[in-house]
């Protein structure tokens, strides 16, 4: 069997199914199941040295089987790899260790020692009653003014659901798994990555047996047509304004759906199966 690099294999190990890929020379190997609702990752999309799951669009690293991208919270288990010549085993099941670090870094360096971070996402902070105490506010995102006395302090982020539309401007998504994400994000931008928000929106709607996954955001100006035959089950519709994708809305095609994210992230040219 010729195996690539960028491929996924699904097998089972310990009595588990497990998801073993490959990235380069390196063989990765976690769960193969979401920790979100159970979709089947090896049916999803590689994408660097991550997975993507088919079903709601979910993300794990494959180095760590940390869950990176809702609306999977929970990490999966990340396996051991033995390589014996030309071939390998998969030896041993872990869950990922936890982050020790205990503490937040601030935009200019500052690390601050702190016991837990509460990031509250999808409501327009109140920010009168801060300004009346005349701290600080900046679009909500608000720091107080007590690190000059080493008194412990409150730090919020504030109005995060805010999404970058390339048209419009800043728009608010109010779905939850937008919303998980970019509490994600803003948690390992808290810890110092520096890590820019790409993700366009991402929902689904089951009615019955038909399953709609839509990604992007789209408006009534956009140019719609459609690949395939919604009859069967089976179509996408893509939007476009003029000759740039602007959102894909999907039946059975998950991992389409998952093809059209990606390029709607890296600004890349789509086209449906």
């Amino acid at each position: 069997m010729t195996w690539g690099d960028g491929e996924m294999l699904l097998g089972h190990a310990l009595g588990e199914a497990v998801l073993v890929a490959r990235r380069g020379n390196e063989l990765f190997a976690i769960a193969a199941t979401c920790t979100h609702y159970g979709g089947r990752l090896a049916k999803g999309l590689m994408v660097d040295c991550t997975v993507r799951c088919p079903w709601h669009h979910a993300r794990f690293d494959l180095r760590t089987g940390e869950a990176i991208a809702g609306p999977a919270l929970n990490n999966g288990t990340l396996y051991k790899i033995d390589k014996r010549g030309q071939r390998f085993f998969v030896t041993s099941g872990r869950q990922p260790t936890a982050i020790q670090d205990r503490h937040v870094q601030l935009d200019d360096g500052t690390k601050l020692d702190c016991d837990f971070v509460v990031v509250g996402i999808g409501v327009r902070p109140n920010i009168a009653i801060a300004e009346q105490a005349g701290i600080a506010t900046d679009n909500g995102v608000l720091v107080d003014e007590f690190l000059e006395t080493n008194t412990p302090g409150i730090f919020a982020a504030g109005d995060i659901a805010c999404w970058p539309d390339p048209r419009a401007g800043r728009i608010r998504v109010e779905h939850w798994v937008v919303a998980e994400r970019q509490g994600q994000t803003a948690a390992r931008n808290i810890l110092g990555t520096r890590e820019r928000f790409a993700a366009p929106p991402f929902f689904w709607s089951n009615h019955f047996d038909v399953h709609i996954h839509y990604v992007g955001h789209g408006s009534g100006a956009d140019q719609a047509t459609v690949s395939g035959s919604a009859k069967a089950k089976d179509a996408s519709v893509i939007f476009r304004d003029g000759d740039k994708l602007t959102a894909v809305a999907s039946v059975g095609r998950d991992k389409e759906n998952l093809r059209a994210e990606l390029a709607l992230e890296r600004g890349e040219k789509f086209s449906p199966s």
